[in-house]
């Protein structure tokens, strides 16, 4: 019996000994500009390679000479060292179009996609565009999948993008501008995110007297809303069911207070 414990104690010793000697490796250090770049993410890694996502959504003062829209995607060996960079430049030249970056995520192991939107108070438009990053090619392919009518720039509304937590879906919400005791219109736009190809699409109308606080998507593709009180009375409610139905082809709204 003392014999079996000394064996299991010496087999215990060298597998703590054997574990404890793994070899870390420590990839060469590269820079970012961290008053830039944000939404940083490792992404696409294997045995391999592995990607660094980054974004850069700031204004700059001569926006139209070096405007800072742009995607960026570093690409690490498997030792960790820096190999290349792929650089998307969202930003239209023309004067006075403005844009935003909307959020990001992996849809498989060779793609990551990004959404942007530019709005453009002169031609009362606005437009979100996704980016698709693919590692075999090494390049980004952009696509405009939305296009909307606005009042001006500075009544354009809120786009989000939000995705569903099992990675499935993603839905783009655009929050229209309102004006006070007026129906809050918005678009929805979800997309299946392994195919980028749009599963429903519909207009939402909302009463007026809350507004939108937070928004989900989930796992089956339904958008739940939080909203909260217009004016200064402390009160939020829940708006839900809001999902395509294919048998009635219709577009439910539940609200629990």
């Amino acid at each position: 019996m003392i014999i079996k414990q000394i064996i299991a104690s010496a087999l215990i010793t060298a597998s703590v000994c054997t574990f404890a000697q793994t070899k870390v490796v420590e990839g060469t250090k590269f820079t970012t500009d961290a008053n830039l770049e944000k939404d940083e993410k490792l992404v696409l890694a294997d045995d391999y390679n592995s990607y660094m996502f980054s974004a850069i959504n700031i204004d700059g003062l001569m926006r139209n000479v070096f405007p800072h829209k742009k995607l960026l995607m570093r690409k690490l060996d498997q030792n960790g060292s820096l190999v290349d960079t792929y650089i998307q430049d969202y930003a239209n030249k023309t004067n006075g179009v403005l844009h935003n970056y909307l959020g990001s995520q992996q849809i498989d192991e060779d793609r990551f996609v990004a959404f942007t939107e530019e709005y453009f108070g002169k031609e009362n438009r606005k437009e979100v565009f996704q980016h698709v990053f693919s590692k075999k090619s090494g390049t980004f392919t952009t696509k405009s999948i939305a296009k909307y009518t606005i009042e001006s720039t500075n009544k354009s509304g809120t786009t989000y993008v939000v995705f569903s937590e099992n990675g499935k879906y993603v839905v783009v919400f655009n929050d229209r501008y309102a004006s006070k005791k007026t129906d809050n219109i918005n678009d929805a736009l979800v997309l299946d995110l392994r195919t980028l190809s749009p599963v429903w699409s519909k207009e939402i109308s909302l009463s007026s007297d809350y507004v939108e606080k937070s928004l989900t998507l989930t796992n089956s593709g339904k958008i739940v809303l939080l909203r909260k009180a217009a004016g200064w009375k402390e009160s939020y409610k829940l708006e839900t069911g809001f999902k395509y139905r294919r048998q009635r082809s219709s577009f439910r709204r539940q609200i629990y207070s």
